[in-house]
């Protein structure tokens, strides 16, 4: 993985199909991927990959919420 490809329609479609547990569980994996390529992969610590993963974080914040059906403010 040499780029972030964050696709939060990934997770809502795996949210519909296979419940919360499956949905949140994936977006954890793919993050943890993610952060490990930002510092460990080929090209070394990649600054604006780590940058992009707030995108993700805030996801997994709203995802959250969805599952425990918190309204987003």
């Amino acid at each position: 993985m040499s780029q972030i490809r964050f696709d939060r329609e990934k997770y809502l479609r795996i949210l519909e199909l296979q419940g919360a547990s499956a949905a949140l569980t994936t977006l954890q994996k793919d993050t943890i991927q993610w952060e490990i390529e930002s510092f460990e992969g080929a090209k070394g610590y990649q600054p604006e990959m780590w940058n992009s993963l707030h995108q993700v974080r805030q996801f997994s914040r709203e995802l959250w919420n969805i599952c425990l059906g918190i309204e987003a403010k």
